[in-house]
């Protein structure tokens, strides 16, 4: 067993920053894509993979038959905070590992929208994010309304009007435009101090989590995952 762990990440990662001893074992990759994991395991020896964000757009998405060779092949695989977490909600019965707040939704809820991670991101590292997953936007908006910045049924009517544009147009930007035209300019300003002041990004809370508890390098991967 290869004690590394082959990481594949993008936008998760983007303002996750890791002193260099604490990443010293982990091997970094770009979003998985299809073929991937199948190279990975073809080339390597046994060891862990985790991965978080994957691509669907530009390229296939990475494959469940891959990942099921790479488990049936001994491999330990993990699924977080994107792609990831999709696959790992979908293959969890295959011995895949779950682990994080993303994956809990998608594990608990199988018809919640593929869509809600997705992310508008450049191409090359450190894949600054363009937009916003409608996920975080979610999380953000929740805020607004316990916080009384929204009503509630403002809070709702948000989301589904974020949930019925593309995604490479849903952005912290797009929902204080339309606070600002439903609500005026004051609870826009306070939304905007909102954002700054609260760390919605459950995608990064995901990663940084992961590689803080690293259950690649322990035996308690039963208490952190699933």
């Amino acid at each position: 067993m290869n004690y590394s762990c082959h990481l594949f990440v993008g936008p998760s990662k983007f303002g996750v920053d890791l002193p260099a001893w604490e990443a010293e074992d982990i091997i970094w990759h770009p979003p998985a894509k299809r073929g991937d994991i199948e190279r990975l395991i073809a080339d390597e020896p046994i060891g862990n993979i985790a991965i978080a964000d994957g691509t669907f757009h530009r390229f296939p998405a990475v494959g469940h038959i891959e990942i099921r060779n790479a488990l049936d092949a001994g491999w330990k695989v993990w699924g977080l905070c994107s792609m990831g977490a999709i696959r790992a909600s979908e293959m969890a019965e295959l011995g895949m590992q779950g682990f994080g707040s993303v994956y809990e939704i998608f594990h608990n809820n199988k018809s919640f929208p593929d869509d809600e991670v997705a992310v508008l991101h450049s191409a090359e590292p450190p894949y600054f994010s363009i937009s916003e997953p409608l996920l975080h936007l979610r999380f953000y908006v929740h805020y607004l309304s316990t916080a009384s910045i929204l009503l509630e049924d403002e809070a709702t009517s948000l989301v589904e009007w974020l949930q019925n544009r593309w995604y490479g147009e849903r952005s912290i930007k797009s929902a204080l435009s339309w606070i600002k035209e439903h609500r005026g300019a004051e609870a826009e300003n306070r939304a905007k101090k909102a954002a700054e002041l609260f760390d919605f990004r459950l995608k990064q809370h995901d990663l940084k989590a992961f590689l803080k508890i690293a259950p690649w390098r322990k035996n308690g991967i039963e208490k952190y995952t699933r």
